[in-house]
């Protein structure tokens, strides 16, 4: 088996017939394979934010289907990989979906695909009826399988397989079906699964009418404890009452991870209620993930709104810093609202395992937030895992501009790769931001923002694409600096040095500055 790499990844191909010595070694480690499709190194709270876009999950290597029709016809066994327990199919697996029964085993307990269909080569068009008649099978032919996940939509045919799969499932403990597209789930069919005593995972679309009856057909007489086990949950409704009377419905609930979706924009005081219902009603160490979005933006709601009712702040969510070990947070509505510096100490002090922290990323809000570079610098090195941070500040004020000025106990935050500015206040010389953005957190990968303008009537004060690319550069500079060699003989260095302009320097290929590096 060789490789070869042209315009896109890496790919293993044949380069001679396969030999006895080749099975013999394929059947010694196929047993011990229990996942496939899998990143090396997974968080459960990062699973469906890593896996449900197929564009952005790619293979170290691509495999042929030359590779997997031999090794399909040419099999010892009725299965290639015998002991496979969780499988992961997406649009880099698309070609030979005519091949997937073969890993469908008996020991399969998770199977989960993301393909769109419009992402498929046509070449090969898309079948969903292929798809459909795996989906059929899947019972019969994995009988120990509990969890079926499909994003992102499907066409009707696929989505119906899917309910018949549920219904059939002997214990059923997933069931994440984007049906966004497609009617949304009846009354029945809720019910049902509301009544498995073993599901964790559920995704839930609701129409209004259903929306609406939520509470009436969930608190049947033989419906006792809804969702008893559940841990996960995605819930896309008309509005955020149905997420509230959802939460209320929850007696002492486990969840894990949760990812409300709405279609018209909540009043603020509705937000902080869905907060205080989470906080009466999950358990304090349980939950990780928490995102709030509205999906499906009409024309009327696609700027924020500006009367007071629509306003938010730290005292609208407050009451989510009871959980202390919140890792993902978001709140992305099309609200006005604002975070100060000492708004972002108590988030750091709540959550000091914080990984990804979002809050109103949306343009043009018209406020001026009065959080500064202090509270960034707090919020930043006191949650020393925080990868992606997405809030609006006041970026003219409260420069760091040496580790010596961080608050007495923080150090620079060495894991932060992205930061989204959203519509901060920018100075003048881009320079004074850039050496801040470097003192609290080094290895900054990726930055960006839409700039802010008090008069919505005139052109922004500060062209944030300009303004972007000039602190990429002095941050270019400012690596090469601090980091030598570590960063001039690297790939990912040397590809900055090239694209930001600076000069002076030979790079050579490397491997150890990464975006996703640990330090």
């Amino acid at each position: 088996m060789g490789t070869s790499q042209g315009n896109s990844l890496p790919t293993n191909t044949l380069t001679r017939p396969l030999l006895a010595s080749d099975w013999r070694r394929f059947d010694y480690y196929a047993p011990r394979i229990k996942a496939l499709g899998y990143f090396k190194n997974e968080y459960a709270d990062r699973e469906t934010y890593l896996w449900s876009d197929p564009t952005i999950v790619l293979p170290e290597r691509a495999v042929t289907y030359d590779i997997v029709y031999q090794l399909a016809f040419y099999r010892r066994g009725r299965w290639l990989l015998p002991n496979l327990t969780h499988l992961r199919w997406n649009i880099h697996d698309y070609h030979y979906t005519d091949h997937l029964p073969l890993f469908l085993g008996p020991h399969l307990t998770s199977f989960a695909f993301a393909f769109r269909p419009e992402d498929t080569p046509p070449e090969d068009p898309y079948d969903p009826e292929e798809v459909t008649r795996g989906l059929n099978a899947l019972v019969e032919l994995c009988p120990g399988v509990t969890e079926l996940e499909m994003c992102p939509s499907y066409p009707r045919g696929i989505v119906t397989a899917s309910f018949d799969f549920a219904y059939d499932c002997l214990r059923l403990e997933g069931f994440h079906v984007n049906t966004a597209l497609h009617a949304p789930l009846d009354p029945a069919f809720i019910s049902y699964l509301a009544a498995q005593p073993h599901l964790r995972k559920v995704y839930l679309s609701m129409d209004h009418e259903t929306a609406e009856d939520l509470a009436t057909f969930l608190s049947a007489p033989l419906l006792v404890h809804p969702f008893s086990s559940l841990q996960n949950i995605t819930l896309r409704v008309p509005y955020i009452r149905t997420c509230t009377t959802l939460l209320q419905l929850l007696d002492d609930c486990r969840l894990f991870s949760i990812r409300f979706e709405i279609g018209h924009s909540p009043f603020g005081e509705e937000v902080h209620c869905l907060f205080e219902t989470l906080r009466g009603q999950c358990a304090k160490y349980t939950l990780h993930t928490f995102q709030i979005v509205q999906e499906d933006l009409c024309t009327c709601e696609s700027q924020p709104h500006s009367a007071p009712e629509y306003t938010v702040s730290l005292p609208t969510f407050h009451p989510a810093l009871y959980f202390s070990n919140m890792r993902f947070f978001m709140v992305d509505l099309p609200l006005r609202g604002w975070l100060s510096d000492e708004h972002l100490r108590e988030i750091a002090d709540s959550w000091p395992g914080l990984v990804d922290f979002t809050f109103l990323q949306i343009e043009k809000t018209g406020m001026r937030s009065p959080a500064t570079w202090q509270g960034i610098a707090y919020i930043v090195c006191r949650c020393s895992q925080l990868i992606t941070l997405n809030v609006a500040f006041d970026s003219t004020q409260g420069y760091i501009t040496s580790p010596s000025e961080l608050p007495e106990g923080l150090r620079p935050n060495n894991t932060l790769r992205f930061l989204d500015y959203i519509d901060s206040v920018l100075p003048d010389d881009p320079y004074p931001f850039a050496l801040s953005l470097f003192t609290i957190a080094p290895r900054i990968a990726s930055i960006k923002g839409t700039g802010w303008d008090p008069d919505t009537n005139a052109p922004l004060t500060h062209d944030p694409y300009a303004f972007t690319k000039q602190v990429d550069t002095i941050l270019c500079k400012l690596r090469c600096e601090h980091y030598g060699e570590e960063y001039t003989l690297d790939v990912y260095g040397k590809h900055e040095i090239i694209d930001f302009n600076t000069e002076g320097f030979e790079p050579l290929p490397g491997n150890e500055w990464n975006p996703w590096a640990q330090p």
